[in-house]
């Protein structure tokens, strides 16, 4: 890759990768192999080599956010460092019409006959973390305009007051870029079936400690939070702090303990086919099992619904249905069940009893199941 000298550019991937971007005279060496370019641009070139592979984009895009208004308009490396770093707004908002810009830009700058005749714009910018729904015109940055909207809408509203009651969804901002949101569309809108609030709550990031905090909790007494929805649902497939490749349970069941609601596990499928999944004798394959199972039940997470996933005549992921409208069902009943008043509540205690009629009612391993009942 080295030795290429077509216009080449790589982001958010190894750094010995990263290395051998070449746009114009904007070549990402090893720092001890560097030119020695004078002034602001040496500086800036050894801010944007990567160091140690972390955080790589936040530090593009910040740097971005200061200089794209001054540096897209300086010819030569000042505006080739402008692409590079343009190229992560572009990729982190990835919607098609932000991957369509990035194109033009690559076209307009470095390939002959291209100049001026392809339109040139910066990224649309998306929050870090948003509510969506699928009826509205654009994701909410606060609860307030949603709430107003919801209200414009006619749609169930959730309040200390009422019977409504509400259910998060949790998902990552990528799927809702890129649009493929057919199951979360068709799980929020079974459940608003119900007369429950909805909120799809997106995070860019892999920790949804702040999108929870800013959407889910609100001031209690004595500086606690009280958790501001009845049940919570994760859509993503991964733990909920760190992702799949750095999990932290800990940090997760302790949001998850403030919060106080049931917390359950929607599973997109990645790997399998809808129809795969649905005939095969084994069900889920094991990285399936690993990634959407396992390591969200370390974080609290019960009852997994495989949702939706791609088909064998498209990629884009499906709803399935009859899983949906069966979740659907049960988070109502969930949502029900917390805003009753505890005196008009019903228990009911199943106690093992295997094999029947032999003395084996309330038996255990090891537990004292009927002091434990009284």
């Amino acid at each position: 890759l080295e030795d290429r000298e077509t216009p080449t550019c790589f982001i958010t991937s190894n750094p010995a990768i990263i290395r051998t971007t070449r746009l114009g005279k904007f070549v990402m060496k090893p720092q001890e192999e560097a030119d020695s370019s004078p002034g602001p641009l040496k500086r800036m070139m050894n801010w944007l080599r990567p160091k140690k592979g972390r955080s790589e984009g936040k530090s593009q895009t910040a740097l971005l956010q200061n200089l794209t208004k001054v540096m897209k308009y300086i010819p030569g490396k000042a505006r080739d460092i402008h692409t590079f770093v343009a190229m992560h707004d572009y990729w982190l908002h990835s919607t098609p019409e932000n991957l369509k810009r990035m194109m033009c830009l690559l076209l307009d700058r470095y390939v002959d006959g291209f100049a001026g005749r392809v339109p040139v714009q910066d990224a649309v910018k998306y929050p870090d973390a948003a509510l969506y729904h699928p009826d509205a015109p654009a994701p909410f940055e606060d609860m307030e305009s949603y709430r107003a909207w919801r209200i414009e809408q006619g749609l169930p509203v959730s309040r200390p007051d009422n019977e409504v009651g509400a259910a998060g969804i949790l998902t990552m901002r990528a799927v809702i870029l890129s649009g493929n949101t057919n199951p979360l569309d068709a799980q929020s809108r079974a459940i608003e079936a119900h007369g429950i609030e909805t909120r799809t709550i997106y995070s860019a990031i892999l920790d949804y400690r702040p999108a929870m905090e800013k959407f889910l909790l609100q001031p209690g007494v004595d500086d606690a939070r009280l958790g501001d929805v009845d049940v919570l649902l994760q859509g993503m497939g991964f733990p909920l702090v760190g992702g799949m490749a750095g999990s932290q349970p800990d940090k997760a069941a302790a949001i998850l303990s403030e919060l106080d609601v049931g917390y359950f596990d929607l599973i997109p499928l990645a790997f399998q086919k809808v129809e795969e999944w649905r005939t095969s004798q084994v069900g889920l394959m094991p990285i399936h099992t690993a990634m959407n199972i396992a390591l969200p039940e370390l974080d609290g997470s019960v009852e997994p619904v495989v949702f939706g996933g791609p088909t064998e005549t498209s990629d884009k992921h499906a709803p399935n249905q009859p899983e949906i409208d069966q979740t659907a069902r049960r988070i109502a009943r969930r949502v029900r069940l917390r805003r009753k008043q505890n005196r008009d509540k019903r228990v009911a205690i199943v106690l093992f009893n295997f094999p029947p009629n032999m003395g084996n009612a309330g038996t255990a391993m090891y537990l004292d199941v009927f002091n434990s009942v009284q």
